[in-house]
């Protein structure tokens, strides 16, 4: 039933460019000149040590090489030919790989991955198990930095420094990454009986030596990580809560724009609003070291800003400062916060590095923020409210792109909660989309809009991918934007699109659809555990749909038919609980009851035309499965059809010299050609 795969140990090379999105915000043509000379030093040094490159995504690539010897030697020839020019990370590690068609899979990548993420520019890292195989061979000198607990791996790995002259050696103090939470919070139990130790505890935490005496408060000890709590309204007619969250927001987003510092996303951020919790334990709950919070009185043309900056271990206050300005210059303020904010933490940042691109009326900005308070808040309900508040802020700064990306959503939204005609919701959007376009074409508003717009109103997943190709590289800034983008690029390329995500989770892991869309690719991708876990927490976080069909597809696919028939019976859609019914007999090998219901599912649901064809393709029925998915095509059902790539029951296809066509014409044309 599936096709060839076959297993192999290689040795893996993981590069990544360091703060390569921010700089393409920046600079775009500096940008890109600096990626195409990686790029074109990687090949030379891939190729003369006899590894592959097998696959670029943005900013980095994975390399994989027959010996341990050789993917060591193009770590340290390419640092060294392009250490100067290009901030690059590069993580080695030794295991096994899935190869499976074009596809490569396996544990190996994420450990691979985990080991570059934790590094600073300049260095080569190592596994134990790559250090293993290399550590007497001449040439090359190693230091151990630590043992250290990652992410979704499963036991503590030892990690080791290439220190060759001409290489850099990370401080411990400098390391971060995708570990496992578990190794930097710091146990409750401490901060309570020994809070004199608390300090030092975050010395460890971020891999410093441990220290008798108790140092001298020093904020660039601790890793570079902060949240952002909505401002609190302390006006007297408190009606002015908006303006709380719209600054926090904008502080958020300029704070973003330093690729040093992790910046907790605004969904996680503003969960706590209202809540009588400890900073610490709010520290705690985002893995931050510092939060900022704030309180703000508007009276009139006045505007009282008071921040506080706090440490989350300690719960002290390390920086606080009141601005009492006028209204319009709200813009200003907002940078000379975050400014002021990096400053505290000891983090240099470029010129002009906090200036807005553009100050529209100030008036037609406080409208959008109301309007974005409403989203943030309410959303669908309000979405007559949001659309009458974004069009008066129209009138008065017709050029505002955010505004001009809010109405652009409204109507998107409209369309898909039957609130508007669709036709004329597509009009509208589009109106405002090539407005945006005029003034910006490559904001990530622009690019993400015009791939939601080819999606819903068009049918045109190859402009998707295109435009969400296009985001991948140049906004990590936008959390949500980096969610969604990227659950739609893992339909195509898999490996980014969980790049991505797991990138926005980590930087707001209360965002619900963070674990959704990661419950899918992590399906789509065989991670079937960790779809599980996924789609488990969704469902807790958003008190939404039990995903009981879901689970039913897992558990047929990893052989607990028991488990999947029980799931099945949860299902409270007659058509998804007969298919999912089927879907386990067949992983039964029950093929009397398989093609009864197969035979059922096609008399009593024939719309559900991917499923059906899903079960000819399982059956051998080739030609019947291609036919069914022509006729979805016929008939429009993209948002079905922009799953098919990487699903697991149409796997029979792949051999067919019809199945490549198939992609390229519903749109998947640009991996197929790497």
């Amino acid at each position: 039933m599936n096709p060839a795969s076959s297993r192999k140990l290689v040795a893996i090379l993981f590069a990544d460019i360091k703060g390569y999105t921010s700089l393409m915000q920046r600079n775009e043509h500096l940008a890109m000149d600096m990626l195409e000379k990686y790029q074109d030093a990687l090949k030379i040094q891939v190729e003369k040590n006899s590894g592959e490159i097998v696959k670029n995504y943005g900013d980095g690539s994975i390399c994989l090489f027959p010996t341990a010897n050789g993917a060591l030697a193009c770590a340290k020839e390419l640092q060294l030919k392009i250490k100067n020019e290009v901030p690059l990370r590069i993580g080695l590690h030794l295991g096994d790989i899935i190869f499976k068609g074009d596809d490569v899979y396996g544990d190996a990548l994420n450990i691979a991955s985990r080991i570059e993420s934790m590094g600073v520019s300049g260095n080569v890292l190592l596994s134990q198990s790559m250090h293993d195989k290399v550590k007497n061979q001449p040439g090359f000198s190693f230091q151990l930095l630590g043992k250290f607990a990652f992410k979704n791996v499963e036991l503590p790995l030892e990690v080791y420094a290439l220190t060759n002259d001409g290489i850099i050696v990370p401080k411990k103090n400098q390391l971060s990454g995708k570990f496992n939470q578990s190794r930097i919070t710091i146990p409750k139990l401490l901060l309570w009986i020994l809070p004199i130790l608390v300090l030092s505890i975050i010395f460890f935490i971020n891999y410093s030596d441990l220290r008798e005496d108790e140092p001298v408060f020093d904020v660039a000890a601790y890793s570079n990580s902060i949240a952002v709590l909505p401002f609190k309204d302390l006006s007297e007619t408190q009606d002015q809560k908006y303006l709380g969250y719209g600054l926090s927001t904008e502080i958020i987003n300029l704070l973003s724009r330093v690729p040093q510092l992790k910046v907790i996303g605004r969904t996680s951020s503003f969960a706590f609003e209202g809540k009588d919790i400890d900073i610490r334990k709010i520290a705690d709950s985002l893995d931050v070291n510092f939060v900022l919070e704030g309180t703000i009185r508007k009276n009139d043309k006045s505007l009282k800003i008071d921040i506080q900056l706090i440490d989350g271990a300690t719960g002290k206050s390390v920086y606080s400062e009141n601005f009492t300005e006028d209204i319009n210059n709200l813009f200003q303020t907002q940078e000379r916060i975050a400014i002021r904010t990096c400053n505290k933490l000891k983090i240099s940042i470029a010129n002009n590095a906090m200036k807005s691109y553009k100050e529209p009326s100030i008036q037609a900005h406080l409208l959008y923020l109301q309007s974005d308070y409403l989203r943030t808040t309410s959303f669908h309900q309000e979405l007559d409210k949001m659309e009458e508040l974004l069009l008066r802020a129209y009138q008065l700064d017709s050029t505002y792109i955010p505004v001009l990306n809010g109405l652009s959503d409204v109507y998107l939204f409209k369309a898909r909660y039957n609130k508007m005609d669709k036709d004329a919701a597509g009009v509208k959007m589009l109106q405002y989309i090539e407005e945006m376009g005029n003034l910006d074409s490559t904001s990530y508003y622009t690019l993400f809009s015009e791939a939601m717009y080819n999606l819903d109103f068009e049918s045109n997943l190859e402009k998707v991918f295109t435009n969400l190709n296009k985001i991948s590289l140049t906004s990590d800034m936008n959390i949500l934007v980096m969610s969604g983008s990227g659950y739609y690029i893992g339909l195509n390329d898999i490996d980014r699109g969980i790049y991505m995500v797991e990138k926005a989770l980590e930087r707001d892991p209360l965002y619900p659809w963070n674990y959704l869309n990661l419950g899918y690719l992590y399906y789509m991708n065989k991670d079937f555990d960790h779809s599980m876990k996924m789609l488990f927490k969704y469902s807790e976080m958003a008190d939404t749909r039990n995903y009981s069909d879901m689970y039913s597809l897992i558990k047929s696919l990893t052989g607990d038919i028991e488990e999947a028939f029980a799931y099945a019976n949860e299902i409270k859609d007659e058509g998804l609980k007969m298919y999912s019914k089927m879907i386990a007999h067949y992983y039964n090998n029950d093929t009397n009851n398989f093609k009864a219901f197969m035979n059922n599912l096609k008399e009593k649901f024939p719309n559900l035309t991917i499923e059906i064809a899903e079960a000819h393709s399982l059956n051998g029925e080739v030609d019947l499965a291609f036919q069914l998915l022509e006729q979805a095509y016929k008939n429009q059902e993209f948002y079905a059809l922009s799953g098919i790539k990487y699903n697991h029951f149409l796997e029979n296809l792949h051999s067919d010299i019809r199945w490549k066509e198939f992609l390229i014409k519903v749109g998947f044309p640009e991996l197929l050609k790497n």
